[in-house]
């Protein structure tokens, strides 16, 4: 399609369940003016031949066959390709509405527009997480950064960025980390981002995958999320509580995920699960964090006692494996 208005990128990795649906629900949009590039990562199922036959029934769909290198490396190629003014990613096993393209128009040309998006339990029921609306350019965050609090940087998803903002900056997905590289290259945008609007509406339908990366262990996590918690730490200044009580959270977050993801694993995880942690307690900007816990409220005493607990959970729970047996 020539000139499209927006870009949507979606990277198909072994998703020939959900790649139908996705796509069709692309095609209905509201909102016609864009072009759907299919990123296929080298997928081993039938999805590059789906893509194949997507592009024929459709002009507005692109598709671009590559060797397998990952989700980074797959939306990489796709924004090199991209020709709208606007870009959206959408991952291949989740789908939209088709008013998705449509509400981001509420925000005008801002540079950086977040929606909200429904999400399922274990039940398969959808939840709706709706936004709080919220616009502020990043000056105003500079110089009132609790402002920042307001702005969601997880996920690439649901959000519509500047394709000038991201070719004018070299800005690209870090194909080294597997985990928290949406949260990075979200704050590094929006470190050359002005104008920032958050949408109520939910009109993302997210699906959690059991065999994503997120749910697999990853010594690597705190070191990758770290950096996007210092990233932060540019705009908001390091020397403050509202940094600080990021450090803390994202510790408690690693954490969390290491016990969780080894859990029921061999020896070998176990021990460098334990490992992993010890790091996340040694860390000084963690450590710094700490008093910013102390005296705050009922539940961040809890949260630090549950820290500092962590460390000596594997043990207890092997004497613990002894003794039962």
């Amino acid at each position: 399609m020539k000139n499209p208005d927006i870009s949507i990128i979606v990277p198909v990795y072994n998703v020939e369940k959900y790649l139908k649906r996705c796509v069709d629900s692309i095609l209905a949009q509201t909102y016609k003016n864009f072009e759907l590039i299919l990123v296929d990562d080298g997928s081993p199922d039938d999805c590059p031949a789906m893509c194949d036959e997507f592009e024929k029934q459709d002009s507005r769909i692109v598709v671009i066959h590559k060797k397998n290198g990952g989700v980074s490396s797959a939306r990489n190629l796709g924004m090199k390709k991209a020709e709208g003014k606007y870009i959206t990613f959408i991952d291949s096993d989740d789908f939209v509405s088709d008013t998705y393209l449509e509400y981001f128009d509420e925000a005008k040309d801002d540079d950086y527009v977040v929606s909200g998006y429904y999400s399922q339990n274990k039940n398969f029921e959808w939840g709706e997480h709706k936004q709080r609306y919220f616009k502020t350019n990043m000056d105003e965050v500079r110089i009132c950064p609790e402002l920042i609090n307001y702005i969601p940087t997880g996920m690439i998803w649901g959000r519509r960025y500047k394709k000038e903002i991201i070719r004018r900056n070299n800005l690209n997905f870090d194909v080294k980390m597997k985990r928290s590289e949406d949260v990075l290259f979200n704050i590094n945008y929006l470190l050359q981002s002005k104008s920032v609007t958050v949408l109520q509406n939910a009109n993302y339908f997210y699906r959690s995958n059991p065999l994503s990366a997120t749910s697999f262990f990853e010594p690597k996590l705190f070191e990758w999320s770290m950096k996007s918690v210092l990233k932060i730490g540019e705009v908001i200044g390091e020397n403050n509580d509202l940094f600080l009580m990021r450090v803390w959270n994202n510790a408690m977050y690693v954490c969390d995920d290491y016990f969780a993801t080894a859990k029921g694993k061999n020896f070998k995880i176990q021990l460098s699960m334990m490992r992993c942690v010890f790091k996340v307690c040694k860390d000084k900007y963690v450590r710094k964090s700490l008093h910013c816990v102390k005296e705050k409220n009922y539940v961040k005493k809890a949260n630090m006692i549950r820290f500092f607990v962590y460390p000596f959970l594997p043990y207890i729970y092997s004497l613990y494996q002894k003794i039962r047996h």
